[in-house]
């Protein structure tokens, strides 16, 4: 949930210029450490450019709009509609990836990660602990590392699932089409 009174850290998009210099909108950086307060939201929730999200020591939610956005650390992550590049830090505790392709790598976490992935076609590096992961609809590639993670959902026709090491649980919904892998690792799963 949003802390009472964080500060916001809203991402203004630069829209295209046409001169012969640049003719298409850059990315706009921003960087949660520009704040020292104990609760900082980075939001570009209804922004359509790419963003490239820099979470710093304080940064606790991220929400990126529908570019294709770069995100690196933040405690929650939320990434918008577009195929999104998302790095976790040893804070993430959360990440939502929205419709478009999106890769994961949750290595840095110091902790589980709870992942709840969008409709397009995603790959997820897990942590090292306890990671819990739902399927989108689109075509996901989980490679989860340590840990006892859980997999939740419908698997979809070219999913691949390696659970990794440990004792790890694999709830599904339905099957959906062939051509679907799922690796149990060792461990009991």
């Amino acid at each position: 949930s949003t802390p009472p009174n964080p500060t916001r850290i809203e991402a203004h998009r630069r829209q295209p210029t046409l001169s012969r210099r640049n003719s298409a909108a850059p990315a706009t950086t921003t960087r949660g450490e520009a704040c020292n307060k104990a609760d900082v939201i980075v939001s570009g929730a209804s922004a359509s450019a790419t963003m490239i999200v820099i979470g710093g020591e304080n940064t606790a939610f991220i929400h990126t709009g529908s570019g294709n956005d770069t995100i690196s650390g933040g405690v929650s992550i939320n990434a918008g509609g577009g195929s999104n590049n998302i790095v976790a830090d040893a804070r993430t505790t959360t990440v939502t990836a929205g419709a478009g392709a999106d890769s994961l790598d949750a290595t840095g976490a110091a902790q589980g990660v709870t992942v709840n992935l969008g409709d397009g076609a995603n790959a997820v590096l897990g942590s090292a602990f306890d990671d819990q992961v739902t399927l989108g609809s689109g075509v996901d590639t989980l490679s989860l590392d340590g840990g006892s993670d859980t997999v939740i959902g419908t698997l979809a026709a070219g999913d691949t699932v390696d659970l990794g090491a440990d004792n790890d649980s694999f709830t599904f919904q339905a099957l959906g089409d062939a051509g679907m892998v799922v690796d149990g690792g060792a461990g009991s799963d």
